[in-house]
């Protein structure tokens, strides 16, 4: 009987010295996957933002055809009002024009802002920079060293290049934090499931 008890202990020891290092496990995966899982992630919603701009521009370039100055366009709000209700992480849209912002639609979010144009977006780890371009690094460093900064795309507006019309939309970076916690908390509930499968069979044959 004592033998028994003694046992039982030591596997209820056991069982706590693993629940923590499985605890301390995870909470160092989660730490450590965030950049890299950032990284990797924001192409694919540069990718959606520009999809986004380029069904915007072949809107907007209709307007060109009928040479309608581009400061003089309507409904420009509402079209951006009804693409941000459609993609709720691109959360602001700009056009500009010589540098100069005639359009603006923003969902409430910080002020500072780290903006890429289009090349950028594509060749995101060679380091380059231009003129839209804000710290003058990669865009996997920039993402490394502050995950909260607001990442844009930036695309020419086609029938108006001679007035340097531009189109910006931002991604809100907490949508890469919201799928972040998605995929951890399924890592969670996996962990904890066989956790427990296997501290059952071990109770199971040390009794």
């Amino acid at each position: 009987m004592k033998r028994t008890r003694f046992l039982q202990r030591q596997l209820w020891l056991g069982m706590a010295c693993i629940l923590m290092v499985v605890c301390a496990t995870i909470a160092s995966t989660v730490m450590l996957m965030m950049a890299p899982f950032a990284t990797a992630i924001t192409p694919q919603m540069l990718e959606k933002a520009k999809t986004a701009g380029h069904s915007l521009n072949s809107l907007l370039s209709q307007a060109a055809s009928f040479n309608i100055p581009f400061d003089k366009l309507v409904g420009v709000d509402t079209l951006f009002a009804e693409v941000a209700k459609k993609n709720p992480e691109l959360v602001k849209f700009e056009l500009s024009q010589q540098g100069k912002v005639l359009f603006k639609h923003e969902t409430p979010y910080g002020q500072r802002g780290l903006q890429f144009s289009e090349l950028d977006a594509v060749k995101r780890g060679d380091g380059g920079s231009d003129s839209g371009s804000h710290g003058g690094s990669g865009i996997d460093r920039d993402i490394d060293r502050d995950i909260d900064k607001k990442i844009s795309v930036t695309l020419p507006v086609p029938g108006y290049e001679s007035v340097n019309g531009m189109l910006s939309i931002s991604i809100d970076p907490n949508f890469i934090r919201q799928l972040f916690q998605e995929m951890t908390l399924d890592l969670i509930v996996v962990v904890v499931v066989t956790l427990f499968i296997s501290l059952e069979l071990l109770y199971f044959m040390a009794a």
